[in-house]
């Protein structure tokens, strides 16, 4: 169960951790609920500054460094150095942490520390999506689209959803900053722009 860069690339040993630890319960019930209470008493920055200090904690601590400071909270996990099976330990260690029967893949399906950290505030404050998660899956999507070579039908596709989103959003913010026609006239990569502009990473 220890994760080993050993193991990390068999299919086997990946699909023997992840099978078994699915079937664990979340964890220490005393340190989750002494977690809630924390929780509890503090406002929604506070609450993701405190869940967002965890993951880097317990991130820290999966990859054999001493304090929660050595980890960067806007650094994706795989340039952190986390694989499969140090993924899982990390999602366990927060899992009991906090009393959440968390996805085994929660680790990959969230780009950072802070944006599992947005994950958690929600998973443990209802179903309403917070404005923290919601730039978190921006920089999800920025992430992502970084990482793909769009061109031709599907870069304009991909742009004139990303147009809309901006139009819908942006003007009511910044109405002098941005007109309807401006936006609509604008090329593939000045959408880009105006939307890491308009959004921005948090």
């Amino acid at each position: 169960m220890r994760p080993s860069p050993l193991l990390a690339d068999l299919p086997e040993a990946r699909q023997a951790l992840a099978t078994q630890t699915e079937d664990e319960p979340a964890g220490d019930g005393g340190r989750a609920e002494e977690l809630l209470r924390q929780l509890a008493g503090l406002g929604d920055p506070e609450r993701l500054d405190t869940l967002e200090r965890l993951v880097c904690r317990e991130a820290a601590l999966v990859l054999g460094h001493r304090t929660g400071a050595a980890i960067d909270p806007v650094t994706p996990f795989k340039d952190l150095g986390f694989d499969s099976l140090t993924g899982v330990d990390l999602r366990n260690r927060v899992g009991a942490a906090t009393g959440l029967k968390l996805p085994t893949t929660i680790v990959f399906d969230r780009p950072n520390p802070r944006a599992f950290a947005a994950d958690l505030h929600d998973r443990l404050g209802g179903d309403r999506p917070s404005d923290a998660t919601v730039l978190a899956d921006l920089d999800r999507i920025d992430l992502t689209l970084g990482q793909l070579d769009l061109g031709g039908a599907a870069r304009r596709k991909v742009a004139g959803r990303l147009r809309v989103l901006l139009a819908k959003w942006g003007e009511a913010e910044v109405p002098q900053q941005r007109s309807h026609t401006e936006i609509e006239s604008a090329g593939a990569d000045e959408i880009f722009a105006l939307i890491r502009e308009e959004f921005g990473k948090s």
